[in-house]
């Protein structure tokens, strides 16, 4: 009893520490995605050791491990948001060049989203 009571309290620090991550000395900064490709790895990587610890026993380290490791999976993910974003500005330029009959403009955005979304598709 006296484990469960201790594993209880472990694991309210753990989610009490989450919820005022800035405030508290334990956040984790995680490996930054400095660009799009390094954002793919760290998915592809990180989402390989969260499969892991999943098939582990679900006890406070193993817990300790995975919120440490979404750090990581944040920073990838806000990389892929703002590449999306991007590319989609430009696909919209590709189709608004398009829509207009931009012969000048067109092709120099389609060939900058061909570029763009190149790392999506390998």
């Amino acid at each position: 009893m006296k484990h469960q009571i201790r594993t209880a309290a472990l694991a309210l620090l753990i989610v009490t520490g989450t919820a005022t991550a800035n405030d508290s000395p334990d956040h984790f900064d995680g490996i930054p995605s400095n660009s799009l490709p390094q954002a793919l790895e760290h998915l592809e990587a990180y989402n390989t050791q969260l499969a892991s610890l999943l098939a582990q026993p679900m006890d406070v380290a193993t817990m300790a491990e995975i919120h440490q490791l979404t750090y990581t999976l944040e920073n990838a993910l806000e990389r892929m948001q703002e590449a999306l974003e991007q590319l989609s500005e430009t696909l919209e330029s590709v189709h608004k060049d398009s829509e207009y009959a931009a012969a000048d403009t067109l092709p120099g955005h389609a060939h900058q989203y061909l570029e763009d979304a190149r790392p999506w598709t390998e």
